[in-house]
């Protein structure tokens, strides 16, 4: 994954993820940016599906 530009922030929309516990450290996108996987303080990493109207996580790494 590349830098992330002002432009390319523009074409998503903001949305709060609050399915972790603690606070994200990190995230990285697909290629195609259908997924997104992010990193936090409380020790599971979460694999969220952003195709569709709602981003849902899929799956948890504990």
């Amino acid at each position: 994954m590349g830098s992330v530009t002002s432009k390319d922030i523009k074409k998503y929309p903001l949305e709060t993820l609050c399915d972790h516990d603690k606070g994200i450290n990190c995230m990285a996108a697909s290629e195609d940016g259908s997924l997104l996987v992010t990193g936090s303080e409380d020790k599971t990493a979460r694999l969220w599906d952003v195709s569709g109207p709602e981003t849902e996580c899929i799956g948890i790494m504990k």
